[in-house]
């Protein structure tokens, strides 16, 4: 919704992306609507120089999740690496109240996920080392690593397949 494609990132351009986001899952209900990255929208209770427009925007899809318009066969799906920062308002009962952990995957998926993105190109090729070295692919990574935290996100999995052709 606030895509620089969909607009210059001021309010109007982007409450209007949004509403017609929802009300174009209304008509291809049943339907999921997914809205990734949820907790770049903010919380209503911010103090800094773009609070009032967060809180307007926090607002507005609050109106457009529970609003007069029940959004029947349309299930509204977030997500977020940093559930905190998600608005309690949203995280509400009858809202987004239902919430589910996903974890990094563990040496074990990664060898699978990699399997999956280099099928055709690595079909006998033993993965183990190739996954745990992915661990240790951008300094976050190394950060988890020493923490003693396995796994990896599965797009790091993806950008070794990109590395290898795939």
């Amino acid at each position: 919704w606030m895509s620089p494609a969909k607009g210059d990132g001021s309010f109007g351009p982007c409450v209007r992306e949004m509403k017609r986001s929802f009300s174009d899952a209304a008509k291809a209900a049943p339907c999921i609507l997914f809205v990734d990255e949820i907790d770049a929208i903010g919380t209503r209770g911010e103090t800094d120089r773009n609070s009032r427009w967060m809180h307007d925007f926090a607002n507005a899809l609050l109106e457009c999740v529970d609003g007069f318009e029940k959004r029947v066969g349309v299930v509204v799906v977030g997500a977020t690496n940093f559930p905190a920062d998600v608005d309690p308002a949203l995280r509400r009962s009858g809202r987004l109240d239902r919430h589910i952990q996903i974890p990094l995957p563990d040496a074990e998926a990664r060898v699978s996920i990699m399997n999956w993105y280099l099928r055709g190109v690595a079909e006998n090729l033993d993965l183990s080392p190739l996954a745990f070295s992915s661990l240790r692919q951008s300094r976050g990574d190394n950060r988890r690593h020493r923490s003693g935290t396995p796994g990896c996100p599965a797009c790091r999995c993806r950008g070794v397949a990109n590395l290898c052709g795939a």
